[in-house]
């Protein structure tokens, strides 16, 4: 597995204000593409759920909210905006890696919006596998990510910008975290490879008007 180090402390504060910022908004709607899928009651795992952002939006429609990250400046950042919300009641936020959180088949929705994207490609499948893992039979696994060119609609220096709009983050969270740099993950692949299906897509144009280079996945066994 990937050895990824733990300190956000440099960027945990801002950390949401800079994918606004760098996306026009995109990946906060691309991550807010999840709430379709919770219903009250549920009870939902969000994967790498970093300031807490998306788990107290989930609280909010009365589902049963699990939280994991293991940056510390996270989980910090995130217990506080469940207090301040006033649902820290139903949120539970664990300061420990997704790897060490077994519960098989507890959850039906797991949410891992811009989580994967910090593994190399070799450990991706290992990663899905163990959050298929924890989903009920008939639950939903959605990915948050970015989304992958279009070799086929897309000209050449368009697929360029886009590969480099990626690469940009993509190196300062490799410096700052450790975490792996890659290509842009298409993750059908993946899926198929653990035996699930990709049941449904949204995409997330940049800045509302620019490339739809964002995108939703909602996955199931």
């Amino acid at each position: 597995m990937t050895a990824l180090l733990h300190n956000y402390a440099g960027i945990a504060s801002v950390y949401d204000a800079l994918g606004a910022a760098y996306s026009g908004g995109a990946i906060g709607r691309c991550k807010a593409a999840a709430l379709a899928y919770i219903e009250p009651q549920h009870r939902v795992l969000f994967a790498g759920g970093g300031t807490g952002q998306e788990a107290v939006a989930a609280a909010r429609t009365g589902a049963d909210v699990t939280l994991v990250d293991r940056a510390w400046p996270m989980i910090r950042r995130a217990r506080r905006r469940c207090a301040l919300s006033e649902v820290e009641h139903v949120v539970e936020v664990l300061h420990e890696d997704i790897r060490d959180h077994r519960r098989s088949h507890h959850y039906d929705v797991v949410v891992a919006n811009f989580f994967l994207n910090v593994f190399c490609e070799a450990d991706v499948v290992s990663m899905l596998q163990h959050l298929l893992q924890q989903m009920q039979p008939n639950g939903r696994l959605i990915i948050g990510d970015f989304a992958p060119p279009d070799s086929y609609s897309q000209r050449r220096a368009s697929i360029a910008l886009q590969w480099a709009y990626h690469a940009l983050p993509m190196g300062i969270f490799r410096v700052l975290t450790g975490s792996a740099l890659h290509r842009i993950y298409d993750f059908s692949p993946f899926v198929d490879a653990v035996g699930a299906s990709l049941i449904e897509t949204r995409d997330f144009q940049a800045f509302r008007y620019g490339p739809a280079w964002y995108r939703s996945m909602a996955v199931m066994r």
